[in-house]
C-alpha cells in the first residue's frame, strides 16, 4: 500500500501525486534506504547503495544534477559540443580529408589501400592522415580524462 500524506484524506488518494515529496529529504533516502534492503532481503551493500546514491543525487538541485545519469562517454561529447560523430571529428580539430579517410576507415573498416582507391589519393597519404586522426582523437579522449 502506496505511503499517503496526513493532510489528505484516506479515501480518495490522489494517484498522480508523490506522497515522499511532502516529506523532508532525510526520509526519502531513508525510504530508498529500506525498499532497496526489504527488495533484496539482506544486506547487499552495492545494490542498497545504488539506491541509496540515487535518492541522494535526486535531492539536489537540478541544475547540481544535471547530467548524473548520463554515460562517461554522453558526458565527454557534452563537453567536447558534439551531439554525432562529425562532432566529435570537428572537437579532435581534424581536416574535412581526415574526416573522410577517418569515417571510411572506422565506419566503413576499408583498409587504407581501399580509401586511397576510393578518394584517389597514395595509400601512403591515407596512412598519414590515419595516424594523425589516431593521434588527435588520442589527445581529444587525453583531455577528457585529464578533465574528468
Amino acid at each position: 500500500m502506496p505511503l499517503v500524506p496526513l493532510n489528505a484524506p484516506v479515501d480518495t488518494p490522489d494517484p498522480k501525486q508523490d506522497p515522499l515529496r511532502h516529506m523532508g529529504p532525510t526520509f526519502r533516502i531513508l525510504a530508498a534506504l529500506l525498499d532497496a534492503m526489504v527488495a533484496d532481503w539482506d544486506w547487499c551493500e552495492w545494490r542498497v547503495l545504488g539506491h541509496v546514491e540515487t535518492a541522494i543525487l535526486r535531492e539536489r538541485p537540478a541544475t547540481e544534477r544535471e547530467g548524473w545519469n548520463f554515460s562517461h562517454g554522453q558526458r565527454a561529447m557534452a563537453a567536447w559540443g558534439a551531439t554525432d560523430q562529425d562532432g566529435i571529428y570537428r572537437a579532435a580539430g581534424l581536416s574535412p580529408a581526415q574526416t573522410k579517410v577517418a569515417k571510411l576507415h572506422f565506419d566503413r573498416q576499408f583498409s587504407p589501400r581501399e580509401i586511397a582507391h576510393l578518394l584517389d589519393i597514395s595509400a601512403p597519404t591515407v596512412r598519414v592522415h590515419l595516424h594523425d586522426i589516431n593521434k588527435r582523437l588520442g589527445r581529444l579522449a587525453q583531455s577528457e580524462t585529464a578533465a574528468a
